[in-house]
């Protein structure tokens, strides 16, 4: 996708990845594709997570949030490849998800990049880790929700700004997601969601706009099939002052993926990032070359916790007390309807008509 030439990640070493790591990662690659033929069943998909956990797509977040009670723990496998001159090099991700429901409108995550590639060693160190809060404001709609998401960014890795990965500073950063989320009427499940915030790459600097602050940006949309979503989304991190960058300069990418319901209250992802970014003409920054295209599978588990069906309880003993008085008011119509029936047989018998008043 870039017109460089080819570079040597770690001088005077020849990165070249040997046969039996090609091999684990087919078979990484192949467990996922093997859990699904043997765990798939058809069903409908009610919680979909996003690689930093929550309820989204892959990176486009919905404004709605988990259910109170609600623990999920998902894991996502993002993998690279690109042939160099020093030789074939490689850019794998494991991305560790932690969400709780704090209440139906307020959720808390964590994300752990356990295994992230920096093109310096043979080896993987981790890399930088976020924390997040995302709530859903009361005023959303049926069909319109709205919230927002805070997020903390801790630098938990050796390197920062590792080739092929967008944007870190390698400082403790921040940032702030505005959410929309829009459930389409009519007979095809479709919803749409956008997410539009600002990240601030240094928390030293609060407030003080620099040349690595960002906006983030994010729109999507998915559609249910029985147990399957597929959904489309595009996103990106753009500069805000980065002299001599244009836009198409950024990060970004388009996605396209599908989610399975499975049993044992678990959810597969698999699916593609294609880049859509393009390099400058010269090295502007902090830009570097990202990544041409990525494929990903994840895993995520829900924790159905005592609190979680302690309040499905109490939504089901609700809708029985809702039904049990719509079906009293219906039995009262009903005996009303026969004495009123009484009445005008007993009228036409003795001829006599009641005056209306």
């Amino acid at each position: 996708m870039f017109a460089t030439a080819d570079f040597d990640f770690c001088p005077g070493k020849k990165y070249i990845v040997s046969i039996n790591q090609m091999v684990r990662v087919r078979i990484l690659l192949i467990i996922p594709l093997l859990a699904l033929l043997l765990l798939f069943r058809n069903g409908v998909v009610v919680a979909q997570t996003t690689l930093a956990g929550g309820r989204g797509m892959l990176r486009v977040q919905s404004a709605q949030t988990i259910q109170r009670g609600s623990f999920l723990v998902s894991s996502f496998f993002t993998t690279f490849l690109k042939k160099q001159a020093s030789g074939l090099v490689h850019d794998h991700t494991w991305h560790v998800g932690l969400t709780y429901g704090l209440s139906d409108r307020v959720e808390v995550a964590a994300l752990i990049r356990a295994y992230q590639d920096d093109q310096r060693h043979s080896y993987a160190p981790p890399g930088h880790s976020e924390l997040s809060i995302k709530w859903h404001w009361p005023l959303s709609g049926r069909r319109f929700h709205t919230g927002g998401q805070a997020l903390l960014r801790l630098p938990t890795t050796q390197y920062s700004n590792v080739p092929f990965e967008p944007f870190s500073s390698g400082k403790v950063a921040w940032g702030a997601k505005f959410l929309t989320t829009f459930d389409v009427p009519g007979q095809v499940p479709l919803q749409l969601s956008a997410n539009v915030g600002y990240f601030d790459h240094n928390i030293g600097t609060f407030l003080t706009q620099e040349s690595t602050d960002q906006l983030l940006f994010g729109l999507g949309f998915k559609v249910a099939a029985r147990a399957i979503i597929f959904y489309t989304e595009y996103t990106g991190e753009v500069f805000i002052k980065q002299q001599g960058l244009g836009f198409r300069n950024n990060s970004m990418r388009l996605t396209h993926g599908f989610k399975f319901k499975a049993p044992f209250h678990l959810l597969l992802d698999l699916g593609a990032d294609f880049g859509l970014s393009r390099m400058p003409g010269g090295r502007v920054g902090p830009v570097h070359e990202y990544a041409d295209w990525k494929v990903f599978a994840g895993l995520t588990y829900h924790f159905v916790t005592k609190r979680v069906w302690g309040n499905l309880r109490a939504q089901n003993h609700r809708r029985e007390k809702r039904s049990d008085r719509s079906i009293e008011q219906l039995r009262t119509r009903r005996e009303n309807v026969g004495s009123e029936l009484d009445e005008i047989l007993d009228e036409l018998e003795t001829g006599t008509v009641k005056k209306e008043k």
